[in-house]
């Protein structure tokens, strides 16, 4: 009986795996014909240009420790053995995704029973923005993945007391970290139960220390080359990325709304120059500085943090795909099968609008059987993404766990219906119509003022810009203008695409636009400057150098620009000292060092000044990190 109960589990995980892993070619399949299929924008973008420059200088930089550094790291790998084929990674991924399916089965079956893991895989296997994200380059399916196999390993670590498991399980928690941060806290929580409760169990003290040494030892194997890799590279001991300060001052600060609503282009780079305006220099105190301004926050407005926390916690259990820099809705277009996996209808979104009552409903009718590692998953996790601000693809991790709770829910609900226990059909109702009411409220979004379409095509044409494609960047900014006619950010990166053409009447009347929407934008000013100083227009292009100086005096490219055109106007005393200017608050500006060297050179009378500008520049689609 035994041979065949082990039989038919692996008859039911092949064919779990080949259904999940089925829809999810078809779903590729269709992707295909969407237009960042083969040019990723934004995150997707920073991890594919990652992973090339891996390959290609077998090298790292200060950017692998910007987000987190596991992806790109992961997706180099696969691009040594594909070619650098972005297909390939999204194929592995789909397979990683569908065994993710496997492994909700045989947690529900752990947790439940077989049927109930049965029919929480399959929620998995057709939950529509999972299979969005596991189709995209990016770690969210690694995310889903990972949460998976913690929970199982947390559980088979106590319940064997298992020496390899322990090493396991370090190993995957630095994995888990290093994917995304947001597992740290569920993880550290997880080992301190997974030690006091088998000191409770009366473990003896000789096994208890092996499995916490070959727990630590797993996670050091991995965590330590990490971080002095980061320490050799940016000079900080450590493995968590540098995006995490920020991350945390965009959902908590006095005007956290309005950061969390702040777009790829010209606002967030203002953003990310926050600290410089401030004399902060060097990757890790622009991290510090972030931090200390949040804790400045809390202890400043504690009314108003928590008040942003429940706002955040509301928005984590609307039954909306919320936004970040793409929107899973606007994919539609593109796609037969993805309109019926994810949809919303006014404050109705559909899967989790479904998912989330009945997952409410598992709980509650099943809490008291529930181990631990569980609980303490579907309590940290959430709230480390709660802490920070919510979007779609931080929620999804969360959905495998919540499938089986889903899946617990609904078949005691059918089982109590056809056992006519109308008392707790009635509770399972109101716990479900009150869940749905939760995840259907009204709230104003954030975003709700972003044209997505627009930023999509935005976010296209500067993928294509910065791989010096101009004219196909140009017909997409000019489609993003078209959709969105009012965006500083557009005309800004339109008129830096038709600087590098050459097109400087053209780059000037963009410019031009960009200062009439945002007069105040320092980084417009510059470039405005720039392109009529190729028109000859020298003193009107001074005055927006100072206009871009009057706004933001720590932007090195103003004050480098300034000073060329006081070398040209001989006020090479000015000159000399705005290109110093420029080199104390970025030590490594190339063109600054040379201008200065060479103003020098002729203020002194060695010689005749070879002056280097830069060419205009597009606002940085930057990224917040995983």
């Amino acid at each position: 009986m035994l041979f065949l109960s082990e039989k038919k589990d692996t008859f039911i995980s092949a064919t779990i795996f080949a259904c999940a892993f089925a829809i999810r070619l078809v779903y590729l399949y269709e992707s295909s014909d969407n237009p960042t299929f083969d040019t990723p924008i934004v995150d997707a973008r920073y991890y594919d240009m990652l992973a090339r420059s891996l390959v290609d200088s077998r090298s790292m930089d200060s950017r692998f420790f910007w987000q987190p550094f596991f992806y790109p790291v992961y997706l180099s790998i696969v691009y040594v053995f594909s070619g650098s084929s972005m297909s390939v990674a999204k194929v592995f991924q789909l397979l990683m995704g569908s065994f993710t399916c496997v492994l909700t089965h045989q947690l529900g079956q752990r947790l439940f029973d077989r049927p109930t893991g049965v029919l929480a895989a399959a929620m998995v296997a057709f939950y529509g923005p999972l299979i969005f994200y596991e189709a995209e380059i990016l770690a969210v399916g690694w995310a889903g993945f990972w949460s998976v196999v913690l929970t199982l390993l947390f559980l088979e670590v106590h319940r064997k007391r298992s020496l390899r498991l322990s090493f396991d399980l370090g190993v995957c928690g630095v994995l888990s970290v290093l994917t995304r941060p947001s597992f740290l806290p569920f993880f550290s929580a997880g080992c301190a139960w997974l030690i006091i409760s088998l000191h409770r169990a009366h473990v003896s003290r000789r096994l208890l220390a092996g499995i916490i040494a070959l727990l630590l030892t797993g996670f050091l194997l991995l965590s330590i080359p990490v971080a002095l890799q980061n320490y050799q590279v940016t000079g900080h001991f450590g493995i968590l990325p540098a995006s995490g300060g920020l991350n945390l001052y965009i959902g908590n600060n006095p005007n956290s709304r309005e950061t969390i609503s702040i777009r790829p282009g010209l606002e967030w780079h203002r953003l990310i120059r926050l600290p410089a305006r401030h004399g902060v220099k060097g990757l890790w105190n622009r991290q510090q500085f972030f931090f200390q301004k949040v804790l400045e926050f809390v202890r400043a407005e504690p009314i108003s943090f928590t008040k942003g926390l429940c706002y955040k916690a509301v928005l984590f259990v609307n039954s909306r795909e919320i936004p970040r820099n793409t929107d899973i809705y606007l994919f539609h277009k593109w796609s037969v099968l993805l309109p019926v996996l994810v949809w919303k209808a006014g404050p109705i979104g559909f899967p989790f609008g479904v998912l989330f009552p009945l997952a409410v409903l598992g709980l509650i009718l099943h809490w008291r059987r529930l181990p631990p590692p569980v609980i303490l998953f579907l309590i940290f996790y959430p709230f480390s993404i709660i802490l920070v601000f919510v979007t779609s693809r931080y929620r999804v991790p969360v959905v495998p766990l919540m499938a089986i709770m889903a899946a617990a829910g609904l078949r005691s609900y059918l089982l109590a219906v056809g056992r006519r226990n109308w008392r707790l059909v009635g509770t399972g109702a109101a716990c479900i119509a009150g869940a749905l009411v939760l995840t259907c409220l009204p709230i104003r979004l954030c975003q709700s003022d972003t044209s997505f379409e627009a930023e999509l095509y935005y976010s296209l044409g500067y993928a294509k810009h910065l791989s010096c494609q101009y004219d196909e960047a140009i017909v997409y900014y000019r489609t993003a203008c078209k959709i969105a006619p009012n965006d500083a950010s557009i005309h800004n990166n339109l008129a830096s695409a038709l600087y590098e053409l050459r097109r400087f009447e053209d780059a000037i009347d963009h410019y031009s636009i960009a200062l009439r929407i945002s007069a105040d934008n320092a980084e417009v000013h510059n470039n405005l400057g720039m392109a009529l100083t190729k028109k000859g227009n020298v003193g009107e292009a001074k005055l927006h150098y100072l206009e871009a100086l009057r706004y933001e005096p720590t932007l090195s490219d103003a004050h480098n620009n300034l000073g060329l055109i006081l070398v040209k106007e001989g006020e090479l005393s000015d000159a000399i000292d705005h290109f110093m200017q420029a080199l104390r608050i970025e030590p490594d500006f190339l063109e600054a060092q040379n201008n200065l060297s060479a103003a020098l050179s002729v203020h002194l009378g060695l010689g005749r000044p070879v002056l280097r500008h830069i060419p205009g520049k597009s606002s940085e689609t930057d990224v917040a990190g995983e």
